[in-house]
């Protein structure tokens, strides 16, 4: 239970801090289509080495292959 609570709290600390850097770098005339980017492949990152963690190993594009032979 404790394990869930400390990554509830990690989330909403990257959620806020997020808002906070985007907010300073906007307000320098920064491009939002960076920040964007940058958050779906730290997102992505995150989901592929939490895959790795719990012991999956199977990648989303090895998923497709495995879908299309069973289908």
């Amino acid at each position: 239970m404790l394990r869930v609570v400390l990554a509830l709290l990690l989330v909403q600390a990257c959620f806020g801090g997020n808002t906070v850097i985007v907010k300073v770098a906007l307000d320098s005339s920064a491009d939002p289509v960076v920040f964007s980017f940058l958050r779906d492949v730290g997102g992505a990152t995150v989901l592929l080495l939490a895959c790795k963690a719990t012991g999956h190993k199977l990648l989303p594009w090895q998923m497709r292959a495995l879908e299309r032979r069973s289908g």
